[in-house]
């Protein structure tokens, strides 16, 4: 899966050189070329503005049903970008805002997943 991210990025679309991008991903958004996770490659571009964060945390830290209220570890990854979780204490996390969206020119999804248990 590594070079389908290295294709990616290399895209001449303005959006992913120049845009305002928001990330939905885990640590399976991993380029092994560059040996850097996604959203590291998109903030040193300074085109990262958000990313999202779903069940389990960013790097599958988190048990199954365990909340993620509070973002600020990662803001060490990527001081400044903002970092949501969609799994917090309240059903509202689980659906994303228009105001977190309507800064952006797009939304990239990259969640790789086997769909067994």
């Amino acid at each position: 899966m590594d070079r389908q991210i290295s294709k990616f990025l290399e895209l001449s679309d303005s959006i992913l050189k120049d845009g305002t991008i928001g990330l939905l991903c885990n640590q399976t958004a991993y380029d092994f070329n560059r040996e850097k996770y996604l959203f590291e490659i998109l903030a040193e571009r300074k085109t990262l503005k958000r990313v999202f964060i779903p069940e389990h945390g960013l790097f599958s830290e988190l048990q199954d049903q365990i909340s993620l209220n509070s973002t600020e570890a990662y803001k060490e990854l990527a001081s400044e970008d903002d970092f949501i979780s969609l799994y917090q204490n309240n059903e509202g996390s689980l659906k994303v805002s228009e105001k977190l969206l309507e800064d952006l020119d797009v939304l990239l999804i990259d969640i790789q997943d086997t769909g067994c248990r």
